[in-house]
């Protein structure tokens, strides 16, 4: 598949995904959301295997790794202090679930650590790392 195509139909399945979501914004129901989203994911994963242009230039690559190192490291430490401060200032009896709020943010801080550090080892040795 070419690269033209494969814009074509990358933006057929966009708006089949925002009509999937007007429809699940309509019936109120956000498993059709959900799916519909799931299914364009996959798609899109799937269609970029097959193009057989050049979708991302050494460039665009360099630029998009920089971008995303950079919100990781302001993100992250953002999520920590707001969990902290969720989780220990909570004191106020009207507003008991605060302290849950808190905890759910530090699992997601802890999850998102997890997975960089995942892929960060696996990118490593892919590359010829450790």
């Amino acid at each position: 598949m070419k690269v033209q195509t494969f814009k074509k139909v990358k933006l057929t399945l966009v708006i089949c995904l925002a009509i999937s979501i007007a429809i699940s914004l309509a019936l109120d129901t956000a498993l059709i959301a959900f799916v519909a989203m799931g299914l364009y994911m996959a798609s899109t994963s799937l269609l970029k295997t097959r193009v057989t242009g050049l979708l991302a230039d050494e460039r665009q690559k360099d630029i998009s790794e920089k971008a995303s190192r950079v919100s990781f490291q302001i993100l992250m430490p953002m999520l920590v202090l707001v969990s902290v401060a969720l989780t220990f200032g909570s004191g106020n009896q009207e507003f008991y679930y605060i302290k849950a709020v808190g905890v759910i943010l530090s699992y997601i801080v802890c999850l998102g650590l997890a997975i960089y550090l995942l892929t960060y080892f696996y990118f490593d040795k892919k590359t010829g790392g450790r």
